[in-house]
């Protein structure tokens, strides 16, 4: 079976979701589920010799960066189907 980008984004989203809920049964959100949010969380107390801070500062770009990238090699290799937006 087949599935969409639309729908593979989907499913990402429903897992994180999914795991996110697992960790904060409230909506507080105060404990992290991921190694990037506990990261985030205690950032305060990070050494700088972990060279860490600036890359966890552009984190979320990068992932967003490289997924348009890959998407987008994927659109040029025919990869994709034609009805993928």
């Amino acid at each position: 079976m087949t599935i969409t980008l639309e729908q593979k984004f989907a499913h990402v989203a429903a897992y994180n979701c999914r795991l996110y809920r697992k960790y904060n049964l409230d909506d507080k959100g105060s404990h992290p589920w991921s190694l990037v949010g506990r990261l985030r969380l205690e950032s305060d107390v990070l050494s700088e010799a972990t060279c860490l801070l600036p890359s966890l500062a552009s984190f979320t770009q990068t992932v967003q960066e490289v997924t348009s990238q890959e998407v987008e090699d994927a659109w040029q290799q025919g990869k994709l189907k034609t009805d993928t937006t």
